[in-house]
């Protein structure tokens, strides 16, 4: 019994991911199937609905419409390594071999742990009237890492792959989690700043304000777990911070600004944006709960906690993660070159400033191309580095001036929370500029 009930523990964190909440940008979400496919680039060149999350100065840029709506664009993003998810398919429904398991365990080892990761943003309303925008969208995330020991036990049960039962810590196993919902507006302001002599030359700045509700948060580690067999004694701590009883939808709240400016003179296009700029988001300890997660198994003795407790109760450790769980600033550049209807090349640089969201990406730097064969037919692709590992991407859309379909397939490395495929997809009308 005690062995099943670990290999369930295990399984049970190793999926987690799969259904915990969907955490990515932090609030406001992409809505833009390509700008993600051209190396999440656009600062420079977002307009109408675009602009809100990427830089709000485009709402009173040439391009922007009258009018524009997205209906529900998203992303979504799952991923595993070192075994992929590729490989838990092609063995689905069939008896695991142990050629199978042990060149599974080969590839984990002390630092190359198994992960498995989802990722997840919608933009539930993102529409602009003229130079106004209006966004609700919904982001989140979760992650979860097993060790070697770990992912053994999980494969074989305490009689390991020898078939000798054996020793095992699964101090270093975690699951991480947690969603967040936002409703922005914005405003910009065109202006009229020449740079140099360039021809048809346009600026604006912009201001959005935005309201963030923190969904759920689950974070769980492994404070080490050790199973022994010579004798029996298995000591399982693995303290956990969760949504507390009713506490779901109410994890916390603050408000947040970004700022933006952007320019253009002939065929180039300039932005910059700080997002973030203020934003008072905070966890709130009183809607969250602790569990020990605690137990302890032997030959004559079996007592465990997994009792919901107040938050206050957690360790100092679990405590101080869930307030350094914050929104900070961040700072994006971006310039684009277009001669012409058929061609377009982005590039974007952004750079988170200071410590926040542990999922979120840091920095990114990449840019993209958009070759038009017919002027309803953008090809696109890019590439970005990351602060964590890098990403490369591609897509295709049917664009008029009253119908945007886009789409976006993107690849992503992660040192810390592992590898993950993204699909990308945006279906917006309106009066689209040009």
């Amino acid at each position: 019994m005690t062995t099943h009930r670990l290999r369930l523990a295990v399984a049970i964190a190793a999926s987690a991911p799969l259904v915990a909440p969907l955490v990515v940008h932090a609030q406001l979400t992409n809505s833009s199937a390509a700008a993600t496919a051209m190396g999440n680039s656009g600062t420079a060149t977002a307009r109408g609905y675009d602009a809100i999350y990427w830089n709000p100065a485009g709402l009173a840029m040439p391009g922007t419409g009258r009018w524009s709506l997205a209906l529900m664009p998203f992303t979504l993003g799952v991923g595993a390594g070192p075994v992929s998810l590729s490989d838990f398919s092609n063995v689905g429904g069939t008896v695991m071999s142990d050629a199978t398991k042990n060149a599974w365990l080969s590839r984990v080892t002390g630092t190359d742990r198994q992960k498995v990761n989802t990722s997840g943003e919608v933009t539930l309303l993102a529409a602009n009237l003229g130079r106004i925008g209006v966004q609700v969208s919904a982001t989140g995330g979760g992650s979860g890492v097993l060790t070697r020991d770990a992912m053994e036990l999980l494969l074989y049960g305490n009689a390991g792959r020898t078939g000798t039962a054996g020793s095992y810590s699964l101090k270093g196993s975690s699951v991480t989690g947690g969603a967040l919902a936002t409703v922005g507006v914005s405003y910009a302001q065109p202006l009229h700043v020449r740079l140099g002599s360039a021809k048809d030359q346009a600026s604006a700045i912009g201001l959005t304000v935005h309201y963030t509700k923190g969904l759920g948060l689950v974070r769980a580690q492994d404070n080490g777990t050790v199973i022994g067999n010579q004798p029996l004694d298995v000591r399982l701590a693995f303290p956990a911070v969760t949504p507390g009883s009713g506490g779901i939808g109410s994890g916390g709240s603050g408000v947040g600004v970004d700022v933006g400016a952007a320019w253009r003179g002939g065929a180039w296009r300039g932005g910059i944006a700080l997002r973030n700029a203020i934003n008072t988001f905070a966890w709130d300890g009183a809607a969250l709960s602790y569990r020990a997660a605690s137990a302890h198994y032997t030959s004559g003795t079996r007592t465990s906690n997994f009792d919901e407790q107040p938050f206050a109760m957690a360790p100092a450790s679990l405590k101080q993660w869930v307030t350094d769980a914050r929104i900070p600033p961040s700072l994006a550049l971006g310039l684009a070159w277009q001669r012409s209807s058929k061609l377009l090349i982005n590039f974007d640089a952004h750079q988170q400033l200071g410590d926040g969201m542990p999922w979120g990406i840091k920095r990114s730097v990449g840019g993209g191309v958009e070759v038009r064969p017919v002027s309803w037919l953008p090809l696109r692709g890019g590439v970005a580095m990351l602060d964590r590992g890098a990403q490369f991407g591609g897509g295709a859309g049917i664009e008029t001036h009253a119908i945007r379909l886009q789409w976006a397939l993107a690849s992503r490395t992660d040192s810390q929370f592992g590898p993950q495929t993204m699909n990308s997809v945006t279906i917006a009308v309106g009066a689209f500029g040009r």
